[in-house]
């Protein structure tokens, strides 16, 4: 095999990584998305822990229940919220992403020190922002964290 074709076989793969890896990207932002909205319709829901009752009847109209079982009401809990999608497999197999995730946390109070956090973590290879743009970064950050700051100064700290 000459160097010409495989030069061009690297560069194919090297294509059919970023295609990957761009389509990782966007199913993460979807399921990140998908989960704020069915946590917020959770939320506005209120549930009632009433006991219930099962009756057993016939199927005539006009019978009367035979006999009643009494059932335990079910505890409703809301689900977690889980931590923030750019958290690496890496993060997760060496059991430190729930630090990582408090750390972006703790410094998501002003732009340059969740520059800082991400770029160390990107480092690390705990998280995987590197590809993304600011504004989309910025985008999933915000609805994690709820950033008490603007975009462009993000994207100001990030260009630095």
């Amino acid at each position: 095999m000459d160097v010409n074709a495989l030069a061009v076989r690297v560069q194919e793969q090297d294509k059919h990584i970023a295609q990957l890896t761009s389509e990782n990207i966007q199913l993460k932002y979807t399921i990140t998305t998908m989960e704020k909205q069915q946590n917020s319709q959770y939320n506005n829901c209120v549930f009632y822990n009433a006991p219930v009752y099962k009756t057993n009847t016939t199927n005539n109209y006009y019978a009367q229940p035979v006999a009643t079982e009494y059932v335990e009401p079910v505890q409703v809990q809301k689900p977690e919220q889980g931590l923030f999608c750019r958290i690496t497999q890496a993060a997760y197999d060496k059991g430190v992403a729930q630090q990582v995730d408090d750390e972006l946390r703790s410094a998501s109070v002003s732009a340059p020190k969740l520059v800082k956090a991400l770029n160390t973590n990107d480092a690390l290879g705990y998280t995987d922002t590197k590809n993304l743009s600011s504004t989309d970064l910025y985008n999933l950050l915000n609805e994690h964290y709820h950033l008490p700051f603007k975009v462009r100064t993000f994207q100001d700290c990030r260009s630095k």
